[in-house]
């Protein structure tokens, strides 16, 4: 049988400090559209939920809120030093219903008992996500829940501000050289087809901002930060162009002064009973 690594494509932000702080910022930027989405899927207060690729917990967290201390959400990831992290969050907050484990989610033995199985961007990691589905599926109690959240395109600046325009199109060459799919989330269906699943629910959404006091110029900011050591292995911009120091005062100079809109990465979200 092929290994975890066989399965799963590279995560190549890692997880130092600059990537955690990104991924918080991004929960409180994307949470509460995701927390909309799962509530539209059915995650109800009692139920018992599987988080897939749980990362440092973020979606394990918002969804313990829906299913409420009735319910218990269980995050599995493969990575022991964001579990770690994941694990020390939960008990710092005192949250008693959710846990976390470390294990291949292909091999990993899990009850099959779950009422819903979730994810937030982890299928594009995945080599054949179809096939990853079909297996969750088996870990489902009958008419259980099968949601997944994926990115589904770049964002925008309107009027276009050069400065977030550039961010951009970093991330667009990035995509080309590590094999990022910025459309992802459009696959979908596709992949939920293929899988069994039959034609999902959609749902598609983009943090939206602007002024000078949105959070949304610093996740920009710490995207490009903790992909810089990709971007330099690729020569794909220098340290002095980017400027990272000064980047985020510069977004948002340029926002107030153009009075424009700016959006995030949108997200596909996707779900289905089986």
């Amino acid at each position: 049988m092929a290994n975890y690594k066989d399965k799963v494509r590279s995560y190549v932000l890692g997880y130092v400090e600059p990537e955690k702080r990104r991924l918080l910022t991004q929960a409180q930027l994307y949470d509460p559209y995701t927390e909309a989405f799962l509530h539209k899927a059915g995650i109800q207060k009692g139920m018992k939920v599987l988080d897939v690729g749980s990362g440092i917990g973020n979606l394990s967290l918002l969804a313990s809120k829906l299913v409420g201390s009735e319910g218990q959400v269980t995050g599995i990831d493969a990575d022991k030093e964001v579990s770690r992290i994941a694990t020390q969050r939960v008990q710092e907050l005192g949250i008693k219903n959710v846990s976390f484990v470390i294990g291949d989610v292909f091999s990993f033995d899990l009850n099959r008992d779950f009422d819903a199985i979730i994810g937030r961007l982890f299928l594009l990691h995945i080599k054949d996500p179809a096939i990853l589905l079909k297996h969750l599926a088996l870990l489902l109690r009958p008419g259980g829940l099968i949601a997944f959240e994926e990115i589904a395109a770049l964002g925008t600046a309107i009027p276009i501000c050069s400065n977030i325009e550039y961010i951009y199109s970093l991330y667009a060459k990035l995509a080309e050289k590590i094999g990022i799919d910025f459309e992802f989330g459009y696959k979908l269906p596709r992949i939920f087809q293929t899988a069994g699943l039959g034609t999902p629910h959609l749902e598609y959404f983009a943090p939206t901002g602007t002024g000078p006091d949105w959070l949304g110029y610093q996740w920009l900011v710490e995207g490009i930060r903790t992909f810089m050591p990709t971007i330099q292995q690729f020569h794909l911009a220098s340290v002095a162009e980017i400027d990272i120091d000064t980047l985020e005062n510069r977004i948002r100079e340029e926002v107030v002064m153009k009075q424009s809109t700016v959006t995030l990465l949108p997200h596909i979200a996707a779900w289905e009973t089986v």
